[in-house]
């Protein structure tokens, strides 16, 4: 309806700004960055030949696998601390190990995942991404062209404020 809309009318423009639902996509964050930290893992396990040839994006995560890459994900980070996990992490203290350790792999998810910081900045690249997949979907119908389409940031000062 949007791309049709500016179709129609040649003098619209938009400026598209993503959002974010700082809840559940801070939850979400967290996950992704621990499916990250595991396939950093099972890419450290790979020789050599196989990491030069592998980025570490384009691995699989089987469910098979998973808990053994989580576990020695968790491993690390009781030891070691997140910092040595996630670079600006806190560094171990006693107060990271309170408790009791985990002993199944939810646990030890759930430990894992209550340490993952999630920025702000992190909400701001997220929402980002959402505007321009909305931008780049718009300019893929090619029924509109880019000089009328601006995500947010990259909107004309000249352009006048009923224009979006």
């Amino acid at each position: 309806m949007l791309v049709t809309s500016l179709y129609e009318r040649p003098a619209l423009t938009v400026a598209i700004r993503g959002s974010v639902d700082e809840a559940s996509d801070r939850e979400g964050l967290k996950h992704k960055k621990l499916e990250s930290l595991l396939r950093q893992e099972k890419w450290s396990s790979l020789g050599k030949k196989e990491r030069a040839a592998t980025p570490v994006d384009t691995l699989t995560l089987s469910e098979a696998e998973t808990p053994e890459l989580l576990k020695s994900v968790f491993k690390t980070a009781w030891s070691k601390g997140m910092a040595e996990l996630i670079p600006g992490s806190p560094q171990a203290s006693e107060a990271t190990k309170e408790g009791v350790k985990p002993e199944t792999f939810e646990e030890m998810e759930s430990w894992l995942l209550a340490r993952i910081d999630v920025t702000s900045d992190d909400l701001g690249q997220l929402a980002a991404r959402r505007a321009a997949q909305v931008r780049d979907y718009i300019l893929g119908t090619e029924r509109v062209e880019a000089a009328r389409v601006f995500l947010s940031e990259s909107a004309p000062a000249n352009a006048p404020s009923g224009t979006r």
